[in-house]
């Protein structure tokens, strides 16, 4: 944000941003952009503000065009490109979205090893979890020290249907880093194998010792519902999520809920009060409250 302040034109403001988002959630996120947005002065930047703007509303059409006028007179913004392929996708236009990987493929031939991870996440958004997962495991076993690679490669290797290794990998990264995406994934596996128990128990202790993620907030709360262990703990991971993400009408809901499962009853009716009083439509309260 300080190198932003300073220089509203570079690129890297897709970098704060989804940083913004995945940390602090949506309405953060939207800030930063319109903040930058204000302040630079160069058409790549808006362009490609616009075009995720666009994606945001589902402006497909809208989005490509952005996206290709940025990237056509910057090709340099890989974090962009990888959105640029998202819309392509939502659009039908596989083959195009294909053509992506070819830049990042030239680029990492010609000694740019760094996009190897860009490549590697591309292939994931194109449904090739086996070219994602060989690519992910060379920067894992070539960068041990670097949890992200570990957690992607377990990622892909839990969509390649062996969900058995992936945990393996993960204990090894947890064992070493306290990294908040690593439990996040290891619930999400635990959750999608039918055991919610051991996804509330892992998403509890990545919260306890982590910075956590939205993710991993959610994982807690969600699954502590599934399994019937709603505790102060869980409570305290959906609240964590709604201030972060206000206007996300699932955690919302859960958090409600929550509140009348530790029969915090002036609290889930307080709770519910201010939904409705921001959003008077909003059906989950009204029925609360009417019951």
């Amino acid at each position: 944000n300080r190198v932003l302040t300073r220089d509203p034109n570079r690129v890297s403001w897709i970098v704060a941003v989804k940083l913004a988002e995945e940390l602090d959630g949506s309405a953060a996120a939207q800030a930063l952009m319109q903040s930058v947005y204000s302040a630079t002065t160069s058409e790549v930047v808006r362009s490609g503000i616009r075009a995720t703007e666009a994606s945001r509303a589902e402006l497909w059409e809208q989005s490509a065009q952005e996206y290709a006028a940025s990237l056509q007179a910057e090709p340099d913004q890989p974090l962009l490109r990888q959105d640029y392929v998202n819309v392509l996708l939502a659009l039908g236009r596989v083959e195009d979205a294909r053509q992506q990987a070819d830049w990042f493929e030239e680029r990492i031939e010609r000694g740019d090893q760094l996009l190897r991870s860009y490549l590697a996440e591309l292939w994931e958004r194109l449904g090739e979890h086996g070219k994602a997962l060989d690519l992910w495991q060379i920067m894992y076993l070539s960068q041990p020290s670097v949890p992200y690679y570990a957690v992607q490669a377990a990622s892909m290797m839990f969509r390649l249907c062996d969900a058995e290794h992936a945990l393996d990998l993960l204990n090894t990264v947890v064992a070493d880093h306290a990294y908040p995406q690593a439990y996040e994934l290891t619930a999400e596996i635990y959750s999608t194998l039918g055991r919610p128990r051991d996804a509330v128990e892992a998403a509890a202790l990545g919260v306890a010792v982590t910075q956590p993620t939205l993710g991993l907030l959610r994982q807690h709360a969600e699954n502590a519902a599934a399994a019937g262990m709603i505790s102060t703990g869980s409570l305290a991971s959906s609240a964590a999520f709604i201030k972060k993400d206000p206007a996300n009408p699932s955690m919302a809901q859960l958090h409600g809920h929550q509140l009348w499962s530790l029969d915090l009853t002036n609290e889930a009716v307080a709770f519910h009060e201010s939904l409705t009083a921001r959003n008077p439509s909003f059906l989950p309260s009204r029925i609360f409250l009417k019951d």
